[in-house]
């Protein structure tokens, strides 16, 4: 996903088919600090550890990672 960009999906993740407390995974994110599109900013590239949400219906499904403003997931 480029800069000001919306959003995007990429494919794919295999989730455990069962749904256990503790099952984490590991993000990488890259993410321009630019400050306006048409002001330049360093790449800040990132990787965090989250742990997978209690599926819903109890079935694995679609994972998703949101990113706020800030560029925090």
């Amino acid at each position: 996903i480029g800069p000001y960009e919306a959003g995007g999906i990429m494919c794919c993740y295999r989730l455990p088919q069962t749904w256990r407390r503790g099952v984490q995974i590991k993000v990488h994110t890259v993410h321009s600090a630019r400050l306006s599109p048409d002001k330049a900013g360093p790449e800040i590239a990132e990787t965090k550890i989250v742990e997978v949400p209690e599926y819903v219906n109890g079935k694995a499904g679609e994972l998703w990672v949101v990113r706020a403003a800030d560029g925090s997931l």
